[in-house]
């Protein structure tokens, strides 16, 4: 006879279940120093995945902890280290870093073209036509702008300081 409240260590056993856990309760809880593992293991296929609790940090890998696809940490920041694709739009309240040493925001019109990007090329600001591989609009470090091809201004054209023109013919 087993009594009813007798435990079982589980350190002593490994246990290998063959077909579907279930529970009746409302958690599956992981308690120990090292916190706890769960590995999705497809016998057919790569790679294999797992979520692991472990030293205040949850994270998403395909069994490698050294290189998590996802992790939330312990002070609450998320690392995505690939690329995410958000269907439905992406909201943010607070400030937006792009960290790189040439990064770029492409600005895609899936129904028209052209396609710009928004660059910063070492220390120059530039936007531009992803279509026909051409920058339209530079200002550089020091504060000078410089646009590529014609500009148009819709309203007054205000000049403090000196003036070149290499040609006035329809300047009036």
């Amino acid at each position: 006879d087993i009594n009813a409240s007798a435990a079982i260590d589980g350190s002593k056993i490994s246990p290998s279940f063959t077909s579907n856990i279930s529970t009746t309760g409302q958690q599956l809880q992981f308690q120990n120093n090292l916190g706890g593992r769960i590995l999705f293991s497809d016998l057919n296929n790569n790679p294999d995945y797992r979520i692991e609790s472990s030293q205040g940090k949850l994270q998403i890998d395909q069994n490698n902890a050294s290189n998590p696809i996802f992790k939330i940490n312990s002070d609450g920041h998320v690392d995505i280290n690939n690329n995410l694709d958000c269907g439905a739009g992406v909201d943010i309240t607070g400030d937006l870093t792009i960290e790189n040493t040439s990064p770029k925001i492409f600005l895609t019109d899936t129904n028209n073209n052209d396609d710009f990007s928004i660059r910063n090329e070492n220390g120059t600001f530039k936007v531009y036509d992803e279509t026909n591989s051409a920058g339209r609009l530079k200002i550089l470090s020091s504060g000078e702008v410089q646009v590529t091809g014609n500009l148009t201004v819709g309203g007054d054209f205000t000049v403090n300081g000196t003036t070149t023109t290499i040609d006035t013919t329809t300047l009036t």
